[in-house]
């Protein structure tokens, strides 16, 4: 799909980023720390930013097998331990969950890692459930946050 976006579309690629909610804010986080020289960061908002916090969730086991039989599959896929690939690094990254939704101690787990790994990291957190509605309002931090990395590239 990327050669197909990049042959049809004027695509600046030093400008790329990628966000998605739920399963995939997750998805886009671990693309993003998997690839961190495509991207120029990343945003969740509610993700599931550790797979193994969910091993019976999702029918994940369906495509990762048992947790208890493959547990390097499921770190290597689980966004959390993907952090160390910007470590170091001046990638910056935008995530948010809010506090009444079931991801949310997933989230500030994954906050502490950045923190500990030196990552620059925005974590929002604020009243709300994994729905919808706390979506639309949460989507447009991330938007805001991917125009001020712009506006920083511009002064450079």
């Amino acid at each position: 799909m990327v050669p197909k976006l990049f042959a049809e579309y004027k695509i600046d690629s030093s400008k790329i980023f990628i966000s998605g909610l739920s399963m995939g804010g997750h998805g886009a986080m671990t693309l993003f720390l998997k690839h961190p020289k495509f991207f120029l960061s990343a945003g969740s908002t509610s993700g599931i930013l550790d797979l193994t916090y969910f091993p019976d969730r999702w029918s994940m086991k369906n495509a990762l097998g048992s947790i208890e039989k493959y547990p390097d599959a499921w770190k290597n896929n689980s966004a959390i331990y993907l952090l160390k690939n910007i470590a170091g690094t001046n990638k910056q990254i935008i995530f948010d969950c809010g506090t009444e939704g079931f991801a949310y101690n997933v989230n500030k787990k994954f906050f502490d890692e950045c923190r500990r790994l030196k990552i620059k990291a925005t974590f929002i957190s604020q009243p709300g459930r994994h729905t919808h509605s706390y979506w639309r309002k949460s989507i447009k931090y991330h938007f805001f946050f991917f125009n001020q990395l712009l506006k920083e590239m511009g002064k450079k």
